[in-house]
């Protein structure tokens, strides 16, 4: 098990949540360069060792802060307090899937225009299901399994518009 430290975030809110990890790096300094901004990465998977596996990938991008949470209800928490850049999304989770999640979020203030990345494994999706996600315009799909770099080119691209 993976351990990490909070530290220079100040979310009162949200840390009191037990199933919530924060990884901050602070601002990114080159030498010779601009300081580039902390991105924030709202990860949404209750796979425990997939969401820290993908917490440590994104922690080595040394502008991203990850806060990874286990269910559709807590990321509705976290974002009543902070709206992140990013959200890295499965389908199959407990209580709601990725697409009522989904929805719940574009209604949240802030969130109508954040990217959304939907994560799932091929399996899990009938030809129905996948008719939903194509016919969504306010989404990315990315099956599982699917090649990191695949995944942070993507997370890169979106971040950068």
């Amino acid at each position: 098990m993976c351990h990490f430290q909070v530290s220079g975030l100040l979310l009162p809110n949200l840390s009191a949540h037990p199933n919530l990890r924060i990884i901050r790096r602070g601002v990114h300094q080159t030498p010779g360069k601009d300081p580039v901004p902390i991105k924030t990465v709202l990860l949404v998977e209750d796979d425990v060792d997939i969401r820290d596996a993908l917490t440590i990938l994104l922690h080595e991008a040394p502008t991203y802060q990850v806060i990874g949470v286990p269910d559709g209800f807590a990321v509705l928490k976290v974002v009543r307090t902070l709206v992140p850049h990013l959200v890295l999304l499965d389908y199959l989770l407990p209580g709601m899937d990725g697409l009522e999640c989904l929805d719940m979020l574009r209604a949240s203030k802030g969130m109508e225009q954040t990217p959304v990345i939907l994560m799932s494994a091929g399996r899990t999706f009938g030809i129905k299901m996948r008719g939903r996600v194509q016919a969504r315009s306010d989404l990315i799909f990315l099956e599982k399994p699917f090649e990191m770099d695949t995944l942070l080119d993507l997370i890169r691209r979106h971040l950068e518009r």
